[in-house]
């Protein structure tokens, strides 16, 4: 979380959510060299076409930009990579809701360390930014990470898991006009398009490969 928030302090968001997109693409390599997990032609045509829709729903608008943040943002998309394959080790031994509050309680007190100036930066925040900081704690961080720690567990390989990264940015801009009232544009759509497009094609196109031979 360190490295991604320095990172996007440089960096637009159409920019970060194109470097974090490589996240199920470093977790797919890292499962192969550490886990032996395999991924077939299908479905690394996917990835790389999930991959193309969401540079181009950037690139459409207009909106990516090269700095020092960048390097911040390949460091916190390799952590999230490894942290995958972490998770996916301990969901071996404990259960999703046990690991993801282990790794919580861990990150914890490691930020322990910024507790002081938060507390008093705390003190003189409107009541509203306290209540979405809130929500960011209690449902963004920790109901996220213990349903994709259960997702973890429950599946067959790291990379089926982590290849849903890249509908994040379809959600947030469906999330942007039914709870804020955003108006999708036209590079959103066909960004959109092409990544749900190649989650399909991950999921389900072998399965349609197989049953037409």
């Amino acid at each position: 979380m360190i490295a991604f928030n320095n990172g996007c302090k440089t960096v637009t968001a159409a920019t970060s959510s194109v470097i974090i997109a490589t996240v199920p693409i470093i977790t797919a390599l890292l499962a192969r060299l550490l886990y032996q997990e395999r991924l077939s032609r299908i479905q690394w045509l996917a990835t790389a076409v999930e991959l193309a829709g969401v540079m181009l729903l950037s690139l459409l608008k207009h909106a990516f930009s090269l700095n020092s943040g960048l390097l911040w943002l390949l460091l916190a998309a390799v952590s999230l990579g490894v942290y995958n394959l972490l998770q996916r080790r301990l969901t071996k031994t404990y259960s999703g809701l046990q690991s993801s509050a282990y790794s919580i309680f861990m990150g914890t007190l490691l930020l322990a360390v910024f507790l002081p100036g938060s507390v008093r930066e705390a003190r003189g925040a409107p009541p509203l930014q306290l209540l979405y900081v809130a929500m960011l704690g209690f449902l963004c961080s920790a109901a996220a990470y213990a349903a994709w720690a259960q997702a973890l567990q429950r599946a067959k390989r790291v990379s089926s898991v982590s290849n849903y990264m890249f509908i994040t940015p379809f959600l947030t801009t469906l999330l942007g006009f039914l709870l804020a009232g955003e108006r999708p544009d036209w590079p959103t759509a066909v960004g959109g398009a092409v990544i749900l497009s190649g989650v399909l094609l991950f999921h389900f196109g072998d399965r349609v490969y197989a049953a037409r031979q």
